[in-house]
């Protein structure tokens, strides 16, 4: 972060130029001499120790106008304005000049081929400054500023001048009379037409353009209308959205073949189990079923563990087609295999069902 000192008050100098029409007196047959100004653009200019951008949005404008000096000099007081907009990032004034000697002796030079420029000053608090760095760019007054410079925030118009020189290259002061204020009017309320007519026809663009990209999901497409996305940004985020389904789908997939298998393992198991004769206590007859038509516990180790394997491997698959690592007491690390994650379960919560399945299975083998 650059350190910064500034003052509490100090004006910005706007480049510009300044016509005037042809009276020489400061009244016509409508009144007052008039005049208009583009006072700042939005754009970054030069405030004598460093880059800076004064943010509109935030800046508080009297309600009854501000005064207008010459060099901003309070003891050469010319006008009055009337009229204060930020419309479209920039700051225009309007307003008209005093029957005053000061005021005659700035139209009087500008007639005579005086190139006028516009300046305003403003008062701010050293709170209200943010330092925008190289390498950083910041939205200021509706376009994208680089660093470095200065935000300007919360400021307070106190006056415009009319100057000599100035710092915006993007500004103009113009006095008018009569007719070409109206003019003047005119022209700037029919580039607002336009420049609204423009980003009408960007925006109904826009919306054509989701439409018809995402036809076969008009959910999605409605959602990117509603949060103003480009065509570029909804085609970023369906695209990790259909990744994402797919990873859920593949996970989804690889648990029902864990599944799968394990009720295959445990049908094997069962079916061994059936084949092999079982004698009664005497020792003269099979036992086949407890008298209910149901069969039996089976007391082989390797059948027993079969079936806690199968139990285990489904509840472990159910917990992460839901998408949690953890329930009921069991947990499901990030990536594992659910066969071997059963496993290792089966031996710390069963400890004995497991070396008894050990055991067996070291006999039989």
């Amino acid at each position: 972060m650059r350190s910064v000192t500034i003052p509490s008050r100090f004006n910005l100098l706007s480049t510009g130029s300044v016509a005037l029409g042809a009276f020489t007196d400061l009244k016509d047959a409508s009144g007052p001499r008039r005049f208009s100004m583009l006072a700042y653009s939005g754009a970054i200019f030069d405030v004598g120790f460093g880059k800076a951008a004064v943010q509109l949005a935030t800046m508080a404008i009297p309600d009854d106008g501000v005064p207008i000096f010459r060099q901003h000099d309070p003891n050469k007081f010319v006008g009055r304005s009337t009229g204060i907009s930020t419309e479209g990032g920039a700051l225009a004034i309007d307003g008209q000049f005093f029957d005053v000697a000061e005021a005659e002796e700035v139209a009087s030079l500008s007639d005579q081929g005086a190139g006028w420029q516009a300046s305003i000053g403003f008062a701010i608090s050293f709170d209200d400054i943010d330092d925008i760095e190289r390498g950083e760019s910041r939205e200021v007054n509706g376009r994208l500023l680089d660093g470095p410079f200065l935000l300007l925030k919360n400021t307070t118009l106190k006056e415009s001048s009319f100057v000599p020189l100035g710092a915006d290259p993007s500004t103009s002061a113009v006095a008018l009379s009569g007719s070409d204020y109206q003019t003047v009017q005119l022209e700037r309320s029919k580039e607002a037409r336009m420049a609204e007519a423009e980003a009408l026809q960007q925006e109904r663009e826009r919306v054509k353009g989701l439409t018809s990209a995402f036809a076969k999901d008009a959910g999605f497409a409605l959602e990117a209308i509603n949060e103003g996305l480009s065509l570029l940004e909804a085609k970023a985020r369906y695209s990790d959205r259909v990744i994402a389904q797919g990873e859920a789908a593949a996970i989804e997939a690889a648990a029902a073949l864990e599944v799968s298998a394990c009720r295959i393992a445990e049908l094997e198991a069962k079916l061994a189990q059936a084949e092999k004769p079982r004698a009664n206590p005497a020792g003269s007859l099979a036992i086949t079923g407890a008298g209910d038509g149901s069969a039996p516990p089976s007391s082989d180790p390797v059948s027993q563990w079969q079936a806690a394997m199968c139990a285990e491997v489904k509840k472990l698959s159910d917990l992460r087609i839901n998408g949690a690592t953890r329930g009921g007491g069991l947990q499901l690390s990030q990536g594992a295999n659910v066969r071997a994650q059963a496993i290792c379960n089966l031996a710390l919560r069963s400890p004995d069902l497991h070396q008894d399945f050990l055991a067996a299975s070291n006999v039989k083998g």
